[in-house]
């Protein structure tokens, strides 16, 4: 009788040779040949084996498995060239009218007893050879355990507990509409490939990697072009490497577009979303999100590292979102570059870093030994904290270069209510950092620092040029608020210490001595601005765009401007209105008009009575609420205070003279209450 049953089953098989498309549904009740829907056949194992190169296998909805002997060595075996097609229902004539998310198709390796990883296949698909004729669209592949005795060499044992692939071709299969859950492996637990890189559309969800690439480790030495596209990884884990995904390139360009990397853990968290090693390498980030991670030890969400000699490393970030990232021990930070011996160009822009803790910046790059360029564009950083003091935002560090050799530019960008904004440390060389029209608001007790300047056997310069910056900066109150407080330096005489090698040209600054009460040689102070009300339109929102009548418009320096290349602001507005620049991150796009204003804005409204030139001029809350012990706070068109008073019930005297004045309530917390408002007085 078993003889009798092979027999049908090689005929069948034979069957199907030669068959354009193929069709697999478990609930056919045909011939089983696979020639049709109603005649499909219910053994996608056996229709995998028997298929060619060019044959397309369609697949209805259900659960397949490998094997029906228990064998942990079965798979589901892709050859090169089979297309294969999950998502259908069983009766659809075009790939094109398949609903996946209504027809989940599961290839599962759960074979052997339920919900017993122990007796899984090792790789639910095993795809050996094969080449970019190949495709696996529209699938759940799961619970695959390549957890075998041996990690060397690798193989679909102990990698790739989803799908094993390997092959001498470079250019890997397009993997589309698929979801990897569940699977474990030595390295790779969704997913282990030697190829390029080909997903779309994919998810990797709770997988686990007992060393590294919990989702995916891939190993390209074959200089390609990878692309991950729509793809996410959420709560997928490891021990060391890469939890969501782990790459180590060789002249390869990586693209990761559209993409979402949520809540992935490490043991040892060196990359918790991506890890990757790099062979003189080109990444390109673009609208992806990096959310969620955690730890309590030393951490990094989005690692790259470039170690051997010679190599570099070209990074592009753009538009992508690092937020809620919460980091502890020692850990580097959210996206982090390490480099030793290697050249970079990096370049992060029109992003957002928000909600991150670790102890090294929430951007940082550690470079020994090491030259290139990094760019920060068009960025906002918002409520980052740090385990360190002033290390929450930028952190540019390095050991042994010439100086001109390692350059950091960072324009147009907003630092608002972090723990540090900028910090640059150099141990035996010297680095350049050209911060330009950028806004900080309220970072915190060391906003920026740097490391001295030192001559001698470890001579090192570090510089930084503040250009069109504004600077609004009040950890310390109005009386101890000196450019030292500020700008930042790891002197022994502080707290009355040099600014050395800072340079400020066109700056709205905050501190109180004018940056000039220094030790010579002291800061090049040219054309700056001090102490004047920006005008900020809602800070409590984080909306730092200036009011149209703030003294900081038009006040900034076009030539630097123009020598970046800048043509619009952080809102992605005209860089230059009324043919000038103004001060900060943002280009007001309004023309300050004569009028008067109405301030009606919740939770606050105030009724300005004319003339507030006149002596004892009063303004009224139009409240019901007792606003008594409050202050008021009056600034002119040049942003300086004149005037300030206590609330009492219902109002003060506030003497001026006419003009364009900003009023500001404070509560007994010292915090506005409500929106700074512009008020027009004739």
């Amino acid at each position: 009788m078993k003889k009798v049953l092979l027999l049908l089953l090689v005929l069948g098989e034979f069957g199907l040779y030669g068959q354009d498309t193929l069709y697999v549904d478990q609930q056919a009740i045909g011939t089983n040949d696979g020639s049709s829907w109603q005649n499909a056949s219910k053994d996608l194992a056996a229709t995998l084996r028997a298929a060619t190169a060019n044959d397309q296998i369609w697949v209805a909805m259900g659960t397949y498995y490998p094997t029906t002997d228990n064998s942990r060595d079965s798979s589901f075996v892709l050859k090169k060239g089979t297309k294969l097609f999950g998502g259908f229902a069983g009766n659809e004539l075009q790939i094109e009218d398949r609903v996946l998310e209504k027809n989940v198709t599961i290839l599962s390796g759960d074979i052997g007893s339920t919900n017993n990883t122990a007796d899984n296949s090792f790789t639910v698909v095993l795809a050996l050879e094969v080449d970019s004729s190949n495709i696996l669209d529209g699938f759940t592949i799961s619970k695959g355990n390549a957890q075998g005795a041996s990690s060397s060499p690798l193989g679909p044992v102990n990698a790739g507990g989803g799908i094993f692939t390997k092959s001498s071709s470079p250019v890997g299969m397009q993997i589309r509409n698929c979801s990897f859950i569940d699977n474990m492996a030595f390295k790779g637990g969704g997913l282990y490939t030697n190829q390029s890189l080909r997903l779309f559309n994919c998810s990797f969800v709770n997988n686990y990697a007992d060393y590294s690439g919990g989702g995916i480790h891939q190993d390209c030495p074959f200089q390609q072009a990878n692309s991950i596209r729509g793809c996410t990884f959420v709560k997928n884990k490891n021990r060391y490497q890469g939890a969501g995904l782990f790459i180590a390139g060789n002249h390869n360009k990586f693209l990761i577009q559209n993409c979402r990397f949520d809540n992935n853990k490490s043991l040892n968290p060196d990359g918790m979303a991506m890890y990757n090693t790099c062979e003189s390498d080109t990444f390109s980030l673009k609208n992806t999100y990096f959310g969620n991670h955690s730890t309590t030890e030393n951490g990094v969400v989005c690692y790259f590292v470039a170690e051997n000699a010679g190599n570099w490393i070209k990074l592009d970030v753009d538009s992508c979102k690092f937020e809620l990232n919460k980091l502890g021990g020692s850990s580097i930070g959210t996206l982090a570059v390490l480099l030793f011996d290697s050249r970079y160009d990096i370049t992060v822009k029109n992003s957002s870093f928000q909600g991150n803790k670790s102890s090294y910046g929430s951007f940082s790059i550690e470079a020994t030994d090491s030259n290139g360029k990094a760019t920060v564009e068009n960025c906002k950083f918002y409520n980052n904290k740090c385990n360190n003091p002033n290390l929450a935002c930028i952190y540019f560090y390095g050991r042994g270069s010439q100086i001109g050799q390692n350059n950091m530019y960072v324009q147009n960008c907003v630092f608002a209510k972090n723990d540090g904004a900028f910090t640059m440390v150099n141990e035996t060389g010297s680095y350049l950092a050209y911060i330009t029209n950028c806004t900080f608001y309220n970072n915190g007790e060391y906003p920026f620092y740097k490391t001295d300047v030192k001559e001698g056997k470890f001579a090192m310069i570090n510089r930084i040029y503040s250009r069109n910056n504004l600077v609004v900066e009040t950890f310390f109150d109005f009386q101890t608020r000196f450019a030292w407080n500020i700008f930042r330096q790891n002197s022994s005489g502080f707290p009355k210490v040099p600014l050395l090698e800072y340079y400020f040209f066109n700056n709205a600054i905050s501190c109180t001595d004018s940056c000039q009460t220094w030790w010579l040689p002291g800061p090049v102070v040219v054309g700056n601005l001090f102490n004047r009300e920006p005008y900020f339109k809602d800070t409590l929102n984080n909306d730092f765009s200036l009011l149209p009548c703030s003294s900081l418009i038009n006040s900034g320096d076009r030539k630097y401007i123009d020598s970046l290349g800048i043509s619009t602001d952080l809102a992605g507005n005209p860089r230059f209105y009324q043919d000038s620049v103004d001060i900060g991150a943002y280009e007001s796009q309004e023309k300050c008009t004569v009028g008067t204003s109405a301030l009606d804005q919740e939770p606050l409204a105030i009724l300005l009575k004319p003339n507030i030139c006149e002596p004892a001029a009063t303004i009224h809350l139009e409240l019901d609420q007792n606003f008594e012990n409050y202050q008021i706070k009056i600034f002119d068109s040049s942003g300086q205070q004149c005037s300030q008073s206590v609330l009492m019930q219902r109002g003060f005297e506030a003497p001026s003279a006419p003009g364009f004045y900003v009023v500001q309530v404070f509560d007994v917390h010292k915090r506005i209450v409500g929106v700074t408002k512009m008020v027009v007085v004739n």
